[in-house]
């Protein structure tokens, strides 16, 4: 009983983390929005003042520095997963397809993969895992092959290449952009 307490006491923690980095995330991307928004108008050649340059700057600097801590965490927790994960076969409970389409422009199919497996204590763990490129072809009832994390059962990836790997990719180059226009409004702003 105090082992269950302890595993359920790491789950609840682990998902305030999650929740947390995903906050984070959200934040990091509505900032490099706005930067983008301030590079665009800088570029487009509106006139912003020193404040709005150096508004913009700070802006962009913390949109990289955020993005840069959320592809350090993906890469981290894909690093664990190599070295610590166990793989296991699972069956695929359910598949789960929606179509997402923001104002903005993003659009896309989102799957979320529910399966069932047995872990190394031969406990029944229900987990899952979201992607569409990641779910093509699977179906319900289909046995695949997954590595999770034995501390955290839950927390699992298809085997193989793990996709927050090329995520953090993505988020350290978007980093790198803002921190790019970030410079380049400071520049601006004592030029």
């Amino acid at each position: 009983m105090v082992e269950a307490a302890r595993v359920q006491e790491g789950r609840s923690a682990m998902a305030t983390h999650n929740a947390r980095r995903r906050v984070a995330s959200f934040a990091g991307c509505g900032l490099s929005f706005l930067a983008v928004l301030a590079l665009i108008a800088v570029a487009g050649g509106i006139t912003l003042g020193t404040g709005g340059l150096l508004a913009a700057a700070a802006v962009s600097a913390v949109a990289a520095a955020l993005g840069a801590a959320d592809a350090a965490g993906r890469l981290a927790a894909a690093r664990h997963l190599r070295r610590h994960g166990l793989t296991a076969e699972a069956t695929i409970v359910s598949l789960t397809e929606r179509y997402v389409s923001v104002p903005s422009g993003f659009q896309s199919w989102v799957t979320t993969v529910r399966l069932s497996f047995t872990d190394v204590r031969g406990q029944l763990v229900n987990a899952g895992y979201t992607g569409h490129a990641l779910a093509k072809g699977k179906k319900a009832g289909q046995t695949v092959r997954i590595t999770y994390d034995p501390a955290q059962p839950d927390s699992v990836v298809p085997a193989g290449d793990d996709p927050r790997v090329f995520d953090a990719f993505l988020l350290a180059l978007g980093s790198a952009v803002m921190l790019g226009s970030g410079v380049y409004c400071a520049v601006r702003a004592f030029g």
